[in-house]
């Protein structure tokens, strides 16, 4: 469950604007060391952006590193010890500007 986020829209002008996560998914798959993520992240002057990232989970860490489709965008994030809380920062293009923030999560 999506606990707290914060993001933010950096326009091509370099001038930076809030955005705001409206929805989120965080799948792990501890079997097969995985996990995939969805968010839905808004801003003025921009679509509400469907975010998505995928990657493997490192089992004696914690820490987990995505790209989004096509390489699109970075993702990295970690699992607490007990696997209870996750966390990671994402960035993404849009138009010529990106998308950034980050994002804490619990079950």
């Amino acid at each position: 469950k999506l606990g707290a986020s914060a993001a933010q829209y950096r326009l091509p002008s370099n001038d930076v604007t809030a955005a705001t996560v409206d929805a989120g998914k965080l799948s792990i798959d501890f079997v097969q060391r995985s996990y995939t993520t969805q968010l839905q992240v808004s801003a003025d002057g921009i679509a509400t952006q469907n975010l998505q990232f995928s990657g493997k989970v490192d089992a004696n860490t914690g820490i987990f590193l995505g790209t989004g489709p096509n390489g699109q965008g970075t993702l990295s994030g970690a699992l607490t010890l007990n696997g209870r809380q996750a966390g990671y920062f994402f960035r993404a293009p849009v138009n010529n500007g990106s998308l950034s923030g980050a994002t804490l999560w619990g079950r």
